[in-house]
């Protein structure tokens, strides 16, 4: 299981059992919690049986959305199929099957909130837009990078549409999602929670602003100190903004895989699966917020993952499903049927391959580690970790809302010595100063057990002398 999923199901069992005041203690508000616990309450499943079907009913809306975005797109029914099988053989978003993560939510609600905004572009109707708006604010409710593609998104509308001007167009979409807020904001004005509410929202713009500016000021810093010389530090911020443009562009590789890869460079290079102009907006319009959400990650840590980039992904799969599409009806239509055949085979296979074969980023160590915790340690000891799913498996008490900060603890020699029966510290085998850091605890704790690659990422297990 994956680090949040576990916080989540925790909070989910306290929403259960101490409600959202219980809840608050171990995770910031979440939605994605919330619904957990509804589905428990609803058919009385375990909060790991129904955080499952929770998500599977995301995939499920993500699939069929996605699958009718491009069956409006394409203009054909048999685009629906296209559009099912692109996407349910992305290597990547079957990584996330086994994840418990409100991330599925987002997926889902960003792509069906294209289905009423394709229709809008066509024929600009109040209920297409307030059906897109709707949508846009369910996926919010699960990640706020939603609303960043709420405000790029009606950019579509600067490609050509049939029965409204552009700009006019644009503008309804911008006033029905601010009819739509208008509701909550009254009700939190009339029950005095709007200075709470702007706080958060603004709060959390500021904190992003700040996070990405002194990541990337921390990361020119460094680079200039280790990597320039005297004279090349002029061109501190351009070289390393070339580099982790780079950065990008390899994980996006990664992520989309080498059968997409594939089949956008034959779209590219025959130009036969082109998009009709208004999908063509839509298209780079999700792309253009996918790119703005990657790079502002990207900016403030120096790396990114297929999480960051999935809303990316999805918009290039828009054109991978065409070009599948495409390359079957020139292996109907080919001179040499044998050859075509074979071709389209090959790809066939490629993409099965990558859609259920891809090993993805599995740790092999986790599964060890926590079976030797759970024989080894004894349920309801006090544990110490920086890992929730070490926490989670040990059926030790554990401080949650600590978690997030146990590494700080420990590289500040803050962290406590006492009242902890276990420390449970998980290793990315990048992190020196952590390791460093644990060395000056050996007098108070004892090395029991250690996973993983010696020297490299893993898990170690540290019993108290006291």
């Amino acid at each position: 299981m994956n680090e949040d999923g576990v916080l989540f199901l925790v909070q989910a069992e306290a929403i259960m059992s101490g409600g959202m005041t219980a809840a608050l203690q171990v995770y910031g508000l979440s939605v994605y919690s919330a619904l957990i616990a509804g589905v428990q309450v609803l058919t009385g499943l375990g909060s790991m049986a129904s955080a499952q079907l929770l998500d599977a009913s995301l995939l499920a809306l993500l699939t069929v959305s996605f699958a009718q975005l491009l069956e409006l797109l394409g203009t054909e029914r048999r685009f629906f199929f296209w559009g099912a099988l692109s996407l349910l053989l992305f290597p990547r978003l079957n990584e996330y099957r086994g994840h418990i993560a409100e991330d599925l939510g987002f997926w889902a609600f960003l792509i069906a909130s294209l289905v009423p905004l394709t229709r809008y572009l066509s024929h600009p109707r109040w209920r297409h837009a307030l059906g897109w708006a709707l949508l846009t604010a369910a996926g919010a409710a699960f990640r706020p990078e939603a609303l960043l593609f709420g405000a790029v998104l009606p950019l579509a509308c600067l490609a050509r549409t049939t029965e409204a001007p552009r700009g006019e167009a644009m503008l309804r979409l911008y006033a029905a999602a601010l009819g739509l807020a208008v509701l909550p904001l009254v009700a939190a004005a009339r029950f005095g929670f709007m200075p709470p509410l702007a706080d958060v929202v603004f709060g959390s713009i500021r904190d992003l602003v700040q996070e990405v500016r002194a990541g990337f000021g921390h990361a020119a810093a460094q680079y200039a100190a280790q990597v320039l010389n005297q004279r090349a530090r002029e061109l501190t911020y351009v070289s390393l903004a070339t580099g982790l443009i780079a950065v990008l562009l390899v994980e996006l590789g990664r992520s989309i895989g080498l059968a997409y890869v594939t089949l956008l460079g034959w779209a590219g290079a025959t130009r036969r699966a082109l998009l009709p102009e208004s999908g063509r907006g839509l298209q780079r319009t999700l792309a253009l917020g996918g790119v703005i959400m990657a790079a502002a990650f990207v900016a403030g840590r120096q790396f990114v993952g297929a999480r960051q980039l999935m809303p990316l992904c999805l918009a290039l799969i828009i054109p991978c499903a065409f070009a599948a599409r495409e390359l079957l009806i020139s292996a109907a239509h080919s001179t040499r049927p044998r050859a075509a055949r074979a071709g389209l085979a090959l790809l066939v296979l490629a993409l099965l391959a990558a859609g259920f074969l891809d090993p993805g980023s599995r740790r092999s160590y986790l599964p060890e580690s926590i079976s030797w915790i759970q024989r080894s340690i004894t349920p309801g000891s006090h544990i110490f970790t920086n890992d929730a799913r070490l926490a989670y498996y040990s059926g030790g008490q554990v401080d949650w809302a600590g978690i997030e900060s146990a590494q700080e603890q420990i590289k500040s020699g803050a962290a406590s010595r006492k009242g902890n029966d276990y420390w449970l510290i998980h290793l990315d085998g990048h992190d020196t100063e952590l390791e460093r850091a644990l060395g000056r605890y050996r007098t108070t704790l004892e090395p029991i057990a250690r996973f993983g690659v010696p020297g490299g990422a893993g898990v170690l297990v540290m019993r108290s002398l006291r």
